[in-house]
């Protein structure tokens, strides 16, 4: 190869997908639409109050992919250790970008009880290459600061908090995960419980994990084995911190 040729080409961008706004918006719109189409075959989704009231938020979202999504969840759960009961409250952000502000892409899992939040974790999709920090995308954190729009959804409106609300560090690299990932986790982890146990027994909600593996994991697992097995000098973990260098 000339040295004009091999100039001209690009080093390998990794995880592009999961930098792409209009990727991870997709992988949500069909989650949410096959959760729409499901809603007689899976019998958890009539008996949850909260989560009736997300679908009617979420069809909005359907019609208009450009809009943003704030939505929580709240599903009861049993500790399989304690036994204790739990509220386990789980959200999706999605902000389009606007003006210079940077598109996010947040889903949270938050335990409560009747008095007080107990823990919490998100996970975020991160855009921005030219931020001054850099940090890997995909990324989970623990901790940080509870949003007005999760404490309306707390059993206790003034609950006590746990931990450090400006503590949210180490960021920690992570799986990619969308709507339908995250729920199904959280289900995987209290699966004993009686509203976990509807959604995992359901072939129709089977599909739909299925579905969101396929478009959200196979890319990223892919990308994975591509820069190991022909650029391991870049480094896995290197190449999923942005800002990248290209």
């Amino acid at each position: 190869m000339s040295k004009k040729q091999k100039a001209s080409v690009r080093k390998p961008f990794y995880f592009d997908a999961f930098r792409d706004y209009s990727k991870a918006v997709a992988a949500e719109f069909a989650f949410f639409k096959g959760l729409l189409d499901a809603k007689e075959h899976i019998r958890g989704i009539p008996s949850n109050q909260s989560l009736q009231i997300a679908l009617k938020e979420v069809t909005g979202f359907l019609q208009d992919q450009g809009r943003p999504l704030d939505i929580v969840v709240k599903f009861s759960v049993i500790d399989p250790r304690s036994n204790d009961p739990h509220t386990l409250l789980l959200g999706t952000q999605l902000k389009p970008p606007q003006g210079d502000s940077q598109p996010q892409v947040t889903h949270s899992l938050c335990l409560a009880d009747n008095d007080s939040l107990l823990a919490k974790v998100h996970s975020d999709l991160d855009f921005h290459e030219g931020s001054m920090e850099k940090k890997p995308s995909p990324h989970t954190q623990m901790g940080g600061r509870v949003s007005k729009f999760l404490l309306k959804h707390c059993p206790n409106k003034e609950p006590k908090i746990h931990w450090h609300q400006k503590m949210d560090k180490p960021r920690l690299p992570a799986l990619p995960t969308c709507t339908a990932l995250l729920w199904h986790w959280a289900f995987l982890e209290y699966q004993s419980s009686e509203q976990a146990s509807d959604f995992l027994k359901a072939e129709h909600w089977k599909r739909l994990v299925k579905q969101a593996e396929a478009s959200v994991l196979s890319p990223f697992f892919s990308d994975g084995v591509r820069l190991i097995t022909h650029h391991p000098a870049d480094g896995l973990l290197n190449a999923l911190y942005v800002p990248l260098n290209k």
